[in-house]
């Protein structure tokens, strides 16, 4: 039987349907830990060695309305050089997805259906619930990976007891060019994983993160009030419990969509002050960051002609303590930030990196 792509499936499928997912209200993997002490529900169609096995790896795979494009990152997954894995779809579509879901027929993927939409961080929270893996992967449903996506982490893994992360490089479709976005080849200590990501100083996407599983689970899971930068603020907990590797393997692809969750500039203010609440260093303890994120959607709101926003994000953004000092001070410290992150994302100087600026603290 050849499934999606010419791809072969098995005969055998598992579907877990019945599950019930994270409420929408919660706003962390840890407020429904309880639901990994409960039965999974209805499971469908379920072949019991399989679920006897634990797979070397889980992937949580979101999807909403994806119907053109999931077909695309399913296949990349069956596709994989490694075939011991798990993929959970998580879906609360209102679209053709379920039916083309269900018309699956591979037994390591497992679907989790929601009547009600969850949010990417919910969906991947929920993932994270049921995985069975030691390690865990998350795909985009508009990414797709190569077949050396689940491999070459698994085995840095093991060689490296102390990472506790991977994130790996990868070649970018945007609308008009194609480019490859390479991640240098180095490792980073728990001080040094934090600060870069606090600073930005390294690319961080869904689809690259390869992590523990109970070190995910530790770390809280997604923030389900963040709708963008959610993979960034979840990586800076994570950092408080291990080491990362950063990998040039270019080992995925991704894709832009109109309507992707990064497109939505209009609510970036409202995301970073949630952002600023998860992480209130940057209003607290590195002020200066707090304020070239803010500036920096001010500038973006005004490139895009979007005066309504601008004022609004400005009035909040001073509001929550953001923006402090006059304009001279504010743009001081924007240019020292941008001058400190163009010279810090060289790979020689964060091979050195080693935590925050003394002057900063």
């Amino acid at each position: 039987m050849k499934g999606i792509s010419g791809l072969p499936l098995f005969p055998h499928r598992i579907c877990t349907t019945g599950v019930k997912p994270p409420s929408a209200a919660h706003s962390c993997y840890k407020q429904f830990l309880l639901l990994r002490r409960k039965p999974l529900g209805n499971v469908v169609s379920v072949m019991p060695a399989l679920l006897d096995v634990k797979p070397r790896c889980s992937v949580i795979l979101p999807s909403y309305n994806r119907i053109v494009t999931l077909p695309r990152a399913v296949a990349s997954v069956l596709a994989q050089d490694m075939p011991d894995f798990e993929l959970l779809v998580v879906d609360d579509s209102t679209d053709g997805t379920p039916d083309w879901l269900a018309r699956q027929s591979d037994p390591r993927i497992r679907i989790l259906r929601s009547e009600h939409k969850l949010g990417v961080s919910a969906a991947r929270n929920w993932g994270l619930a049921v995985a069975r893996a030691d390690v865990t992967a998350f795909l985009d449903s508009d990414d797709a990976y190569n077949p050396n996506r689940l491999s070459v982490p698994l085995m840095t893994l093991a060689e490296q007891p102390d990472v506790v992360c991977l994130l790996s490089s990868s070649v970018k479709h945007d609308w008009n060019r194609t480019r490859t976005a390479l991640q240098p080849d180095l490792k980073l200590l728990p001080s040094a994983f934090e600060w870069a990501l606090m600073c930005a100083l390294i690319n961080v996407e869904c689809s690259s993160i390869t992590v523990r599983t109970e070190v995910a689970r530790a770390a809280g899971g997604f923030c389900e009030t963040l709708s963008l930068g959610e993979d960034n603020e979840f990586l800076t907990r994570v950092a408080k419990l291990g080491a990362a590797r950063l990998l040039s393997d270019v080992l995925w692809h991704k894709f832009w969509s109109d309507d992707g969750l990064s497109q939505d500039g209009r609510a970036a203010g409202s995301n970073l002050l949630r952002y600023a609440l998860q992480q209130p260093k940057i209003l607290n303890k590195y002020p200066k960051l707090g304020s070239y994120g803010a500036t920096k959607l001010l500038v973006a709101d005004l490139r895009r002609w979007d005066i309504k926003t601008f004022f609004a994000d400005l009035r909040q953004f001073r509001a929550a303590g953001l923006l402090r000092g006059n304009t001279l001070n504010l743009w001081r410290s924007h240019r020292e930030v941008r001058k400190y992150r163009r010279q810090m994302r060289k790979p020689e100087a964060l091979a050195s990196l080693q935590g925050a600026p003394e002057s900063w603290m």
